[in-house]
């Protein structure tokens, strides 16, 4: 209900963005606009639905759902960001570990170093839009954890039980990314159903993990970080890799490729296995270490 709305005004705020476009094409910049705006708009609608509803149809507050805004909630939310970027950063090199097991053994061992151009990074448009993204990604991060770990986790939890609540509340999660199934359209090919469905499992983990964070620290303040740092550094990094180790692409044009492989999965690669074994890692560890709160 909240994601939909969300998506609704995603779509009426961005739309004349797109009419915009030069005789209809869509430029890289325009592309850009378009994902920042859509991002902000859709998840912000999304947040403020989730909030409105429980706080003036259901008469519960935003404590409820874990939203501490004291001295401990934003350390928590700081401590969410950093690992968030440590979060990124071991799933890049467990993708690299198994692409190399797997992948690197049955290619030629011979390997052209990637000459890498970092005069790039100086360019003051990268820090712009890398800034943007990372507002743009707090709001996106902070609203899905508010109506994932926040308001669903919550209300199930009160209706079903704590086990119940955070399965739920993670499988829905993970259905939140069904898109994955539709890259190619209408046209679903039983392919692209397992690879979707690898997809929603891997969000079903990430689910798992901050449905255990929130239950560690009472609060999902430190979810709303880690879902965000997460997404604006994996998002980044390939930004900055894609930014060195080209002369000629675009700013733009790295936003926008690195944007499509994110969200739109077209095979099973390395990254998407790390993400599914790192997260069920993480939230079992969490799950042996402080187990479920017998009250909520």
């Amino acid at each position: 209900m909240f994601w939909l709305g969300g998506q609704i005004a995603a779509i009426v705020v961005a739309q004349p963005v797109l009419q915009l476009a030069p005789d209809g094409e869509f430029s890289a910049l325009f592309r850009v606009l378009v994902i920042i705006i859509s991002l902000i708009i859709g998840s912000g609608s999304m947040a403020i639905f989730a909030m409105y509803w429980t706080v003036r149809i259901e008469g519960r507050t935003l404590w409820d759902i874990g939203l501490r805004f004291d001295t401990i909630g934003w350390q928590q939310y700081r401590t969410g960001l950093t690992t968030g970027f440590l979060f990124a950063l071991a799933l890049m090199m467990i993708a690299a570990i198994i692409g190399m097991v797997f992948i690197g053994s049955s290619q030629s061992p011979k390997a052209e170093a990637i000459p890498l151009y970092w005069q790039n990074l100086a360019d003051p448009g990268l820090w712009v839009l890398l800034a943007v993204l990372f507002a743009a990604f707090i709001i996106q991060g902070g609203a899905e954890e508010i109506v994932c770990r926040g308001w669903l986790l919550t209300d199930i939890t009160r209706k079903a039980g704590l086990p119940k609540g955070v399965l739920v509340s993670s499988l829905l999660f993970g259905f939140l990314h069904i898109h994955l199934f539709f890259i190619n359209g209408s046209d679903v090919s039983m392919t692209q159903l397992l690879i979707g469905s690898v997809g929603i499992l891997a969000m079903f983990a990430m689910g798992l993990m901050l449905a255990m964070l929130a239950m560690r620290d009472r609060s999902i303040m430190g979810a709303c970080g880690l879902h965000s740092g997460f997404n604006f550094f994996v998002l980044a990094l390939g930004i900055v890799f894609l930014r060195l180790s080209s002369e000629q692409e675009s700013i733009t044009a790295s936003m926008v490729k690195m944007f499509e492989q994110s969200t739109s999965l077209s095979q099973i690669g390395p990254g998407l296995v790390a993400q599914v074994l790192l997260a069920f890692a993480v939230a079992w560890v969490l799950f042996k270490r402080f187990g479920l709160p017998r009250d909520t």
